[in-house]
């Protein structure tokens, strides 16, 4: 009764639920008889054609009546006599025990429920029998004393134990496929498996195969595009078992799980950031594969788009994303990883080295059970292996392949696995044959692959109301945000290391060595080509396929390399997107544009009191971008923008922050910057000046990562100050060279948002040595222009001016044409054609608008700074509010320290300088300016 008051239902799920009720027989295990049970069902018909009457919500009594149904079939079937006492998804009903459902029950449900089918050769019903693929056959049912066991960090305990059989073969020796079940949480820790409810009843194209599929999904605090990804898997893997794991973070996801259009299992375990440590990663997905039991595990993310089922079956032991816009790994890994796989596989050689196991990628259980073990994952070398490939050995995407290699374990690209650019190198192109060539040169691009990463246009869409009112809060647990800060010391991985580093490799045969080269890598023996194991399998598999899967100019073993292409002076890092240029909107048109719309460019305004400026310059980017976030952020000005935020001819947020003369002091700049790139969530934020004009919408889009003022007037950066920003910022890129040896990031300026979260980021500013930059550079080094591109070069993001960002100059050229081609020659940033012109003041002393003038507010004046390097945060976590220094910090580590040379570049790096008597030159091959400007 208290189920009816709560959710409602319409006349039509009542009525079957009358049906059923009214037909139900006493039975061995009712709780009464016949007669009684009869006497029940009138009074809840009567109760439910009331409700009906006053409310249309047919959800929960829809699901009642299938679960009633199921009980009472299995009853019959499958109860068994003595089982143990459980607690069912409805607590309402605790007192009750019923069993598992059953198959007869679900399939026999159907009739009630009319369900759309294309055609009933293809269609087959969830658990409906006879599939191949299925998990499991629900109509057999075995009782299973044996309780699960614990799964991660987290406590599991079962109270209906059931195992299920297979309807097939076993899965590459590893136990059958389990039911799947939902998990109850009780308090932080601690999980409870629960009886398991029918799932979806979507139909589901039948798919041949011998494999069973589960799914991992580590999760945090991204609610709409997680319940996106499962609510999209159990549609197209209707039998297939899901499991949450919550990752330290607050949002209890244990209410929405126990939903027919949901059904997975959740688990809560400790903050360790797993995806950037990969002790726990390994330990965390080694727990997850022994419980899911399926032949293969796919990883999920939140930005996952699920499809369809996939067609093409893995040929390999594991594979994700064609990723060759990623860096490749060191020659001297390459060897380390062969030379430990061959102890378990000697045909083994390494077939993918980039990495690319990123959502939506597959991994064999029995490949896990192995590779993932603690003794396996504890005996690699990671201190030498993180010292030689930087912090991208602890990324999950690169730290799996690690693993697996190391046992042997072949990783290859799947056809079944792409990445979302249609917003990379400037936009997928529109046409067939355009599209065509793009996705040779980038085969991650796929449009018919059933899974679809780094699709982020979901994480802000509206939760469905019954989802928002099952989404808990957790306890808050202990959480980090380090990157390997989390490692076992014993060979069981269950004593955690005392400090934040690496462990020692104690297995001599095990140590890596950072001295080996291509030149040192030993081919398999001669009979491995004739070989069935598993690396030569899937070499054959791979040469052999129908469907492509690595294009020629990729080296793979046993295949000759093209020709390198020619020089281009073009990052080779993702470009911008190709955006529509329109003409400037009316104000009407503009007020109905910015409401809820989200763009692909934001705008970053810091300002302070100069008051007609910067309303002019939001007004006019507002004309020309209606859809654009504009973010202002007070230094410590007395001048409040809140109110003219609000009128719909601004459209603005503004934030105050204390004063800190941020221009001249460069950890409150780029802390700022960081946290406006997170608000604002476009794809590139262009920075604003009070003394800004903005013309038009842009036309040319972003080539690189980060673009301002061509700048040649000002002075150019030291030499060991590039060397070192090469040095550093081949850690991420190695093919990293620096275009640009000024600064020029003035307002007007563009930054790719991914290059301001990476490197201005705390961990990545408190790694910048200001100390030797400071020495070097003097004042120089203190400016926001130029503190932003040695931050962004450290970390390998590309810095070239930008030809829709120009200086006025108008005072000092020439009026006749000849004279200003002449002058442009020598000053490119002179260009009067471009979007952005900085350097316009003269707008600075223009009447406020009357309206805007009597909403423009005053803030309370406190103490306000002037001075220039003056201002540093406490290392390590750039705290403004703990102990701020007076001088300009040291890097904390040595390799950190300004100095040194960078490594030398790979040889398929594409060079852009040229060459001087054997040294590189200053001057380089730049990215071209327009056809009528000069080119240096």
């Amino acid at each position: 009764l208290k189920l009816f008051l709560s959710y409602p239902s319409s006349a039509t799920a009542n009525l079957g639920m009358a049906r059923i009720l009214l037909a139900r027989k006493g039975s061995r295990g009712s709780s009464g008889c016949s007669c009684c049970t009869r006497g029940r069902g009138l009074a809840l018909v009567a109760v439910a054609f009331t409700l009906a009457v006053v409310f249309s919500d047919n959800l929960a009594l829809g699901r009642l009546t299938r679960w009633l149904a199921a009980v009472d079939s299995a009853s019959v079937v499958a109860s068994p006599p003595q089982s143990p006492p459980v607690t069912p998804f409805v607590t309402d009903f605790a007192a009750q025990s019923p069993p598992v459902p059953t198959l007869q029950a679900s399939a026999g449900l159907l009739a009630s429920f009319p369900i759309a089918v294309e055609s009933p050769s293809e269609i087959i019903l969830p658990n409906a029998g006879g599939g191949r693929d299925q998990g499991h056959d629900s109509a057999k049912l075995v009782p299973s004393p044996a309780p699960i066991d614990s799964i991660g960090d987290a406590s599991v305990r079962a109270s209906t134990p059931v195992d299920v059989q297979p309807s097939g073969q076993e899965a590459s020796g590893i136990e059958s496929a389990p039911g799947t079940a939902v998990v109850q949480l009780l308090r932080p820790n601690e999980v409870v498996v629960v009886p398991e409810v029918l799932p979806t009843l979507e139909p589901v194209r039948k798919e041949p195969s011998e494999s069973t599929f589960g799914f991992w999904f580590p999760v945090y605090n991204q609610v709409p595009g997680t319940l996106r990804v499962v609510r999209s898997v159990r549609r197209f893997y209707p039998e297939s078992p899901i499991h949450l794991l919550q990752d330290g973070a607050i949002v209890d996801f244990s209410g929405v799980c126990k939903l027919l259009r949901y059904n997975c299992t959740f688990e809560v375990a400790k903050g360790e950031n797993s995806r950037w440590n990969p002790h726990s990663w390994m330990k965390r997905m080694f727990a997850a594969a022994k419980f899911l039991r399926t032949t293969y595990l796919i990883y999920l993310e939140p930005d996952v788009e699920v499809t369809k089922r996939h067609r093409i079956e893995p040929r390999c032991d594991a594979g994700g994303i064609y990723d060759n816009f990623n860096p490749t790994m060191k020659a001297a890994t390459v060897y380390y990883l062969e030379k430990l796989g061959r102890e378990r596989d000697p045909c083994f050689k390494i077939m993918w080295h980039h990495f690319g196991l990123a959502g939506g990628s597959y991994l064999r259980t029995a490949a896990i059970l192995d590779a993932f073990a603690p003794e396996h994952v504890t005996r690699i070398d990671w201190k030498e292996l993180v010292q030689k490939e930087g912090d991208k050995a602890l990324s999950s995407d690169f730290a799996m392949v690690v693993a697996l290699a190391a046992r042997g374990w072949v990783v290859y690209p799947w056809e079944e696995s792409a990445q979302n650019m249609l917003k990379r190198g400037g936009g997928a192109p529109q046409d067939e044959e355009g599209r065509r060539q793009f996705a040779k040169k980038w085969p991650a691009f796929n449009l018919e692959a059933a899974f679809q990463h780094n699709h982020k246009e979901h994480y802000h869409d509206p939760m469905p109301e019954e989802e928002s009112v099952l989404i808990g809060a957790l306890p808050q647990l202990s959480d980090t945000e380090c990157h390997g800060c989390v490692w076992y010391e014993d060979l069981a991985m269950t004593k955690h290391t005392k400090g934040a580093v690496p462990p020692e490799c104690t297995d001599p045969s095990a140590a890596y060595d950072p001295s080996k080269s291509q030149k040192d890598r030993v081919a398999p023996p001669s009979h491995c080509e004739a070989s069935s194991s598993s690396t030569a399998s899937a070499v054959a598999s791979l040469e052999k396929a129908s469907t492509p899967t690595a294009p020629p100019a990729q080296l793979l073993p046993g295949r000759t390399a093209t020709k390198k292409p020619a020089k281009q002076a073009t990052t080779k890092l993702p470009a911008s997107p190709a955006l529509t240029t329109h003409s400037p909107p009316s104000s009407a048109a503009v007020a109905a544009a910015v409401a809820g719309v989200t763009s692909t460019w934001g705008f970053y305004f810091p300002v302070y009191n100069q008051v007609p400026s910067a309303l002019k310059t939001i007004r006019d980017v507002r004309q020309f971008y209606p859809d654009s976030p504009i973010h202002l952020v007070s230094d410590g000005g007395h001048t409040d923008f809140a109110p003219v935020c609000t009128l719909p001819r601004y459209n603005c947020t503004f934030l105050w922050e204390e004063g800190a003369n941020q221009r001249w002091n460069p950890h409150p700049w780029l802390t700022r910057m960081y946290a406006a790139a997170k608000l604002l969530g476009t794809t590139f934020i262009v920075y604003l000046e009070p003394d800004v004009l903005v013309q038009r919408r842009h036309r040319i889009d972003p080539q690189h990562d980060a673009g301002g003022i061509y700048d040649n007037f000002n002075p150019t950066m030291k030499r060991a100050t590039r060397l070192y920003a090469e040095r550093r910022g081949r850690e991420r890129d190695p093919c990293f060279q620096m275009r640009w040896f000024h600064f020029g990031l003035a307002g007007g300026s563009y930054f790719r948002t991914q290059a301001i979260l990476d490197a201005f980021s705390p961990t990545n500013i408190a790694r910048i040595d200001f100390a030797g930059l400071f020495a070097k550079e003097n004042d120089l080094a203190l400016t926001s222009d130029f503190v932003m591109i040695v931050a962004l070069s450290l970390r390998g993001w590309v810095v070239y001016p930008w030809e829709e960002s120009a200086q006025n100059m108008e005072k000092g050229a020439p009026k006749d044409e000849e004279g200003k081609r002449l002058f442009a020659e020598k000053w490119p940033a002179y260009n009067p054609e471009a979007a952005f012109q900085h350097n316009h003041k003269e707008h600075y002393k223009d009447l406020v608008p009357s309206e805007e003038l009597k909403l423009i507010g005053t803030m309370q004046r406190r103490q306000d700074v002037q001075c220039h390097g003056c201002m540093w945060y406490a290392l390590p976590d750039l705290n403004p509010h703990r102990n701020p220094l007076r001088k300009p910090p040291s890097a904390p580590e040595t390799s950190d320290v300004l100095g040194g040379e960078p490594p030398p570049l790979p040889e398929t790096c594409e060079r852009v300088g040229a060459k001087e008597n054997g040294q590189s030159s200053l001057l380089m091959f730049f990215a071209p300016i327009p056809s009528d400007r000069v080119r240096a």
